[in-house]
Formats: structure tokens, C-alpha cells, sequence
């Protein structure tokens, strides 16, 4: 991976920062992952911790919407929540204006188990930016919060 050191008078192209974006995203999206897989609860394959993490994230989706996230057809995702059900880890209710659809929650274990997760991930990720000086870690902000709302504009 390159860097891509700037002197105060260098022009930026729009390509620069795109691709250091691209590429630091899928570093932080890894280590992330690479977290939320060491800490998911051991009885849970990762398509069903993902499946649960879709429907905390997404309250009343539907199976199509666990499906699309993880692609899988909607029968796969249903054998998939039907797993999580089991566990009691998500509910599943018939949907009150489409008795065709059924709508997925997940239940306070569920969110339990995401959370005892994320929080081990977060806490990874802020131990590799203790790293960090203080300035350094104030322009990660301000970086961060300049991408949100371009990335916010563009929904």
C-alpha cells in the first residue's frame, strides 16, 4: 500500500483521496470483522451472526432484507433465522400489513450478544489508535466526520 505524502503547494486529485478512502476502509472493515468473528458467541456461524447483526440493525426487516444483506436467497435466509428463533436470540411475527411477510427482532440476548461484540471490537480498534498523538487523533475525527457527510449526502 502506498502513501500518499502531500507537500503544502501539491494539487489533489479526486482519484487521491477516493482510493486512500477504498483502501483504509477495507483495512478498518477487516480488523472489525476480524474482532466481531474472535468475540461472536461460539454456538453461531458467522452467516448467522451477520443475519443477527442485520436485523438489530434493520428493526421489523423482513427475510428478503436478511437476504439481501448477506446474500442469500430468501429461503436460505429463512433456515437462517429460523436458527436464530431457535436460540432466542431473534423473533419472528407475521408481518400486520402483509400476512405474507413476517417481521424480524432481535430479542434482548440477540442485542446482547451483538454488543458484547462490538464492544470487544471497539476496544481493539481504540487500543490500535492509543497509537495515536493527540493531534493525530483529532485529524482521524475530523476525517471521519467530513467523509459522513459526503457519504450522508449521498444516502
Amino acid at each position: 500500500m502506498k502513501s500518499l505524502e502531500l507537500e503544502t503547494n501539491d494539487e489533489v486529485s479526486l482519484e487521491q483521496p477516493a482510493e486512500l478512502v477504498m483502501e483504509t476502509v477495507a483495512m478498518v472493515t477487516r480488523a472489525i470483522r476480524r474482532e466481531m468473528r474472535r468475540h461472536r458467541p461460539a454456538e453461531l456461524s458467522m452467516p448467522q451472526f451477520r443475519a443477527l447483526g442485520v436485523v438489530q440493525h434493520h428493526p421489523g426487516a423482513s427475510l428478503s432484507v436478511v437476504a439481501g444483506h448477506i446474500g442469500l436467497t430468501t429461503a436460505s435466509a429463512s433456515k437462517l433465522v429460523d436458527s436464530l428463533v431457535k436460540k432466542g436470540l431473534v423473533t419472528r411475527a407475521d408481518s400486520p400489513d402483509d400476512r405474507r411477510k413476517v417481521v424480524l427482532n432481535a430479542t434482548e440476548a440477540g442485542q446482547c450478544a451483538l454488543e458484547a461484540a462490538r464492544s470487544a471490537a471497539l476496544g481493539r480498534l481504540a487500543g490500535m489508535l492509543a497509537a495515536l498523538d493527540e493531534p493525530d487523533r483529532s485529524a482521524v475525527i475530523r476525517a471521519m466526520d467530513v467523509l459522513r457527510g459526503v457519504l450522508r449526502v449521498e444516502g
